[in-house]
């Protein structure tokens, strides 16, 4: 047996387990901004480094329904991304895009982005056009929200 210098007790492991970390990650908090025209803002950080933001009357009719306020992006394979959330509904938790949601969008239309940027979710960037929504979210009260 080999001296222990360690200080341990003899037949005591040299080679201790590391203690084990949480793999949870750290819990994004949103930030709320005033604008300089006084709209509120809020950003929100996503899981891999991204700003999205969002007028904070929606986020917060958002936050009501049971969505989320941890934001992510989703690519569907063609180049497109889209930021969505958790929606928690009887106990159970569901993927849903935040512009459908922000526009309270059923099936039929599609959310464009008049800037380009899907990370730009106020609601003056948002608007709909006719088509095939493959995701749309089932909300409780299906609505015809459209900001044109």
């Amino acid at each position: 047996m080999h001296s222990n210098d360690a200080g341990q007790p003899p037949g005591a492991n040299p080679f201790p387990r590391p203690q084990r970390t949480s793999r949870q990650r750290a819990r994004r908090v949103p930030e709320r901004l005033l604008c300089e025209d006084g709209e509120e803002i809020i950003l929100v950080s996503g899981r891999k480094g991204q700003l999205f933001q969002a007028d904070a009357a929606d986020f917060d009719r958002l936050m009501a329904l049971g969505v989320s306020d941890q934001w992510f992006t989703h690519g569907n394979g063609k180049g497109n991304i889209y930021v969505q959330a958790q929606v928690y509904r009887a106990g159970k938790g569901r993927p849903e895009t935040i512009a459908r949601l922000i526009l309270d969008l059923g099936w039929g239309k599609n959310v464009r982005y008049r800037d380009g940027n899907p990370c730009n979710l106020c609601r003056s960037n948002l608007y709909t056009e006719k088509g095939y929504a493959k995701n749309a979210p089932k909300l409780d009260s299906p609505g015809e929200g459209t900001a044109e």
